[in-house]
């Protein structure tokens, strides 16, 4: 994807700044002609990597996470990358639990990373300079 503009903001890891991750997307977004589909679909997805590190990347400790949103040039998708330097981990790479035969067998917790790409149209991850750099990419 050849990106038109690109807006990055840095953020403590915490759970209280997922709201304001929300917001700065949402901004990006709104130069946009984004579906309201796709729109919900990169806010959970942002939603889980963000709580993602601010849960483990720091553990015990805090630190600060980087996010990128790059619009496409030609107006139909976006790019958005987190930036963090805690501890190196690929969320993408381990083999998708098995999705529950019902609502009851659902397992609290597990699912989020299986969602995100399924949700997403490309998603990678590389460890790089000392940092965890998880991209996700969407198309409309």
């Amino acid at each position: 994807m050849e990106a038109a503009e690109t807006c990055t903001m840095r953020i403590e890891a915490a759970l209280g700044n997922e709201p304001a991750v929300q917001r700065f997307l949402t901004e990006a977004l709104e130069t946009t002609e984004c579906p309201p589909k796709a729109r919900k679909e990169l806010r959970l997805a942002v939603e889980e990597l963000f709580v993602n590190v601010a849960r483990y990347a720091y553990d015990p400790g805090s630190g600060d996470v980087e996010v990128s949103v790059s619009l496409a040039s030609d107006g139909c998708g976006a790019r958005v990358v987190l930036r963090d330097g805690g501890v190196p981990f690929d969320p993408f790479g381990h083999a998708d639990p098995e999705a529950p035969r019902s609502v009851e067998e659902t397992p609290i917790g597990g699912l989020g990373i299986m969602m995100v790409k399924r949700l997403m149209d490309a998603h990678s991850y590389r460890y790089v300079d000392g940092c965890n750099e998880v991209t996700i990419a969407k198309r409309w």
